[in-house]
């Protein structure tokens, strides 16, 4: 039976992923490198990230609502942003993060699906959310 014969249905899903590990210390540029290299994996077509920071010794202000951004364009795609490794500090930080992404207005979440939209990406970002 060939896949043309009729009643043969064939379908592919196929959920890429990566693993990112980060070290040191992540001042804003670091955190802008993080950024654009989550971006990548995502326009690579990961939709399931999973970010390692057991290795991180240090972290700007910035890195929980960047996280929080990350994980809301993955959420978007139908995937998740794992972050492993966090300290305390940092898992704090970004539930809050994430909290007041939710409240941002034109945030939209529908509850069935765990489907985000985000705001016009274009008035977002998140190194300058903190400020006016």
């Amino acid at each position: 039976m060939g896949i043309t014969d009729p009643g043969v249905v064939a379908s592919s899903r196929i959920r890429a992923y990566a693993t990112v590990s980060v070290s040191g210390r992540l001042d804003r540029l670091g955190i802008a490198r993080l950024r654009a290299e989550l971006a990548g994996w995502r326009a690579a077509g990961a939709v399931d990230v999973r970010l390692d920071l057991s290795g991180v010794t240090g972290h700007d202000a910035t890195l929980a609502r960047t996280l929080a951004w990350a994980q809301s364009q993955l959420n978007g795609a139908g995937g998740n942003l794992l972050v492993t490794g966090a300290d305390h500090q940092l898992r704090g930080e970004l539930r809050d993060a994430v909290a007041a992404l939710h409240a941002l207005p034109g945030w939209r979440h529908d509850r069935h699906h765990h489907h985000h939209q985000m705001p016009d990406q274009r008035s977002y970002r998140p190194e300058t959310a903190d400020q006016p």
